[in-house]
């Protein structure tokens, strides 16, 4: 009895310590290699799941809901998180070159 319950826990254990293998990495590494494997994988890696699948349904449920936000703020003043339609430029500023230019006219000679 005592064989049979640890070869139940050895059977059971062993695949709960194996190592993960997401979908990305069972790509063969000429395809790794690849300047296009390389812009897809940096773009799509962190918008999976560990099995590889781009979540859609999710994203357009996400998508629904910050529109229904967007229209009950809309109804309340236009008024979207605090955001206003005012704003000033805080910068860079262009520099006046009125003050500083210097006329060749006065005798100075810079050649």
């Amino acid at each position: 009895m005592k064989k049979f319950v640890l070869f139940v826990i050895i059977f059971y254990a062993i695949p709960a310590f194996a190592q993960f293998n997401s979908v990305w990495d069972k790509v063969s590494n000429e395809v790794k290699s690849k300047n296009s494997f390389k812009r897809y994988e940096w773009f799509y890696r962190p918008r999976t799941d560990e099995k590889g699948i781009y979540p859609k349904e999710y994203i357009e449920q996400q998508k629904k809901i910050e529109m229904e936000k967007l229209s009950l703020l809309g109804k309340n003043g236009n008024n979207i998180l605090g955001t206003s339609d005012l704003w000033t430029n805080i910068g860079p500023k262009g520099i006046n070159m009125s003050g500083s230019f210097i006329p060749l006219s006065d005798g100075c000679s810079f050649l």
